[in-house]
């Protein structure tokens, strides 16, 4: 399983957003989520498909937090 998210300034002309993207990652990490990155503009999420509900809920925490906090 793999999902994608992509970081744009505008859905019209899909011009990547780097900066944003290198904010999420940055505060993913300081709280404990290593993130897959392609460096431009799209984050992967690649879990094991026999992860622990638990383990997935705090992940996702995580990562909403982080883009919050980060746009």
């Amino acid at each position: 399983m793999e999902i994608g998210i992509d970081f744009v300034k505008d859905r019209q002309s899909k011009e990547k957003n780097t900066e944003v993207l290198k904010r999420v990652i940055k505060t993913a990490w300081e709280n404990g989520l290593n993130l897959n990155s392609d460096n431009e503009s799209n984050i992967q999420l690649m879990p094991p498909l026999t992860i622990d509900r638990k383990d997935l809920d705090k992940g996702l925490e995580i990562l909403i937090d982080s883009v919050k906090r980060s746009i």
